[in-house]
């Protein structure tokens, strides 16, 4: 630890500094990055304000640190040092929780330590956890970012042991910082795309999609958008530079460019989809989301693409990054996993959006939430402070069915509906509980709703993909949602102009391409 850290410590309020009311959004540069609670554990005064488990200990390396431990015993409890905050001063606000922790013998989990933040409000309250796993692990970073609602009253700083864990954690260096102004959206949204009636299409191959595609898809059977991946790109960035990926996109950028007077005579939209952002966006190796280099890297392809496709009639929007996750492992869903020297996914799809925004006022800008789209992310979803966004999810669970046969984790043939799984059986209201975040973030903030992919493949149990698919495009009808299924010509697992036999397909005019181009024909064409 800095002397120069050391000195912004005032020991008698445990690190409490104040701050003026909450500044004018001309301000917002400034208050960003601005520190409004520290301590370092040092000193006879550290523990002021602090109450619980935890006790001062001295460390060779770090000075004075809060330890938390438990041995044996029950450990049905939490086992934590509790700070409460006041919190008027960052009200709206996005902050992050950072501190140094080190576990010792701590039970194994995805999140056995505890650095968490709960926030009070009339509106009700809300709580924050960074994923820290156990084991033995010396001093690190660990961060949470946490948002403040409008009416919040009181933050609350945990650090400890999670229910059910034995061992000793130390923590060190606490902060919370401004992390952004005016991050919290209150109230209705404003109407957005309103250029485009309602859409319903699918999401295609650029690699193979040709103008005799586009005539079938659009012209024979009336669909009004195509998602369009930007797609393949080569590794790039750290040592190798950028080189490779810059002119990738070049050549999808001509592509799509290629294509797009066709699909406008054939009365199309198109979502431009960054399938391949310049970093990983899989499990245990999101390095988009945990290297800077690669947000900024992802701002600057953004820029890119807006300065050349602002104003081009028929592109819809601008969907940020395919299926984005920002967490370490399916375990940690729930858990901040992003170190507090990157952004989040919320973050960098915040910063990314005003990005373009300062280029293109007008083209919508689709957001998908972390993990992938998928229903669960949309659990407590903030919506982006910027104007014309859509929000994009993506309904393949569960993925023993959709996918059955298709990936190795999942080679059980399975009926819907009827199936079990996790100890339920899936049905049509099974499938509309799954996605009720989905609507309940649409009711509460009125946004449009885009379905970017859902799909089960073609030779599921019984042609029951028929039926999964029927009942998911219902449940979009009914809410009022723009989707593109998954997809046309892309892969002949998904394909709708192939019957259900697995291995030797036969072109047909399927149930399921039926049922796309049942509701295909009252699209409308768009007025350009």
């Amino acid at each position: 630890m800095t002397t120069t850290l050391k000195a912004m410590i005032l020991p008698a309020l445990a690190g409490t500094l104040c701050l003026p009311p909450l500044a004018a959004p001309a301000d917002a540069a400034e208050r960003e990055g601005q520190v409004i609670y520290q301590t370092a554990f040092d000193g006879a005064g550290a523990l002021a304000g602090w109450a619980g488990d935890g006790r001062l200990e001295a460390s060779f390396t770090q000075g004075g640190t809060l330890a938390v431990e438990r041995r044996d015993g029950p450990a049905a409890g939490v086992a934590a040092a509790t700070c409460s905050l006041p919190c008027q001063e960052v009200r709206g606000c996005l902050v992050l929780v950072s501190a140094l922790v080190r576990n010792e013998a701590v039970t194994e989990g995805p999140h056995a330590v505890k650095l968490m933040a709960t926030v009070a409000a009339p509106s009700g309250n809300e709580t924050y956890q960074a994923g820290i796993g156990g084991g033995t692990v010396n001093w690190r970073q660990a961060a949470v970012r946490v948002f403040v609602p409008r009416d919040a009253t009181q933050i609350t700083l945990t650090l400890g042991l999670d229910a059910g864990s034995l061992g000793k954690v130390w923590f060190d260096d606490v902060k919370v910082t401004v992390r952004q102004v005016n991050a919290v959206v209150t109230g209705k949204l404003p109407p957005a795309a309103t250029r485009f009636s309602r859409l319903r299409g699918a999401m295609i191959d650029p690699n193979g999609f040709k103008a005799a595609d586009a005539q079938v898809l659009g012209g024979q059977w009336n669909a009004n958008v195509v998602r369009w991946q930007l797609i393949n790109a080569p590794e790039a960035g750290g040592p190798l530079g950028w080189a490779a990926y810059d002119q990738w996109l070049e050549k999808e950028m001509q592509r799509l460019d290629a294509m797009l007077p066709v699909l406008e005579r054939l009365g199309m939209a198109v979502v431009v989809d960054l399938h391949c952002p310049p970093g990983s966006i899989f499990w245990e190796a999101t390095t988009l989301l945990t290297e800077p280099e690669r947000q900024d890297k992802l701002i600057a392809v953004w820029r890119k693409l807006a300065s050349h496709y602002r104003g081009i009639e028929n592109v819809f929007g601008y969907d940020l990054v395919n299926e984005p996750i920002d967490l370490a492992s399916p375990a940690m869903a729930g858990y901040d996993t992003v170190p507090g020297d990157a952004r989040n996914w919320w973050e960098l799809a915040d910063t990314t959006a005003r990005a373009i925004r300062e280029i293109d006022p007008k083209t919508a800008i689709i957001f998908e939430p972390s993990p992938g789209g998928i229903p669960y992310g949309w659990k407590n979803l903030h919506p982006l402070t910027v104007a014309n966004v859509v929000y994009s999810l993506h309904m393949y669970y569960p993925y023993q069915f959709s996918h059955q046969l298709v990936l190795a984790d999942f080679p059980k043939p399975l009926r819907y509906p009827g199936f079990e799984f996790c100890g339920e059986t899936w049905d049509l209201a099974r499938v509309k509980r799954e996605i009720q975040p989905v609507i309940d973030f649409q009711q509460k903030y009125g946004a449009r709703i885009y379905v970017g992919e859902f799909s089960a493949t073609r030779w599921a149990a019984d042609n029951s993909a028929y039926r999964y698919i029927k009942d998911l495009t219902d449940i979009f009808e009914a809410n009022g949602w723009d989707w593109c299924y998954h997809a046309f010509r892309e892969n002949p697992c998904w394909s709708v102009e192939l019957d259900e036999d697995k291995d030797h397909p036969t072109a047909k005019v399927t149930e399921r391409q039926k049922l796309l181009r049942h509701w295909f024909a009252k699209n409308r064409r768009p007025a350009w």
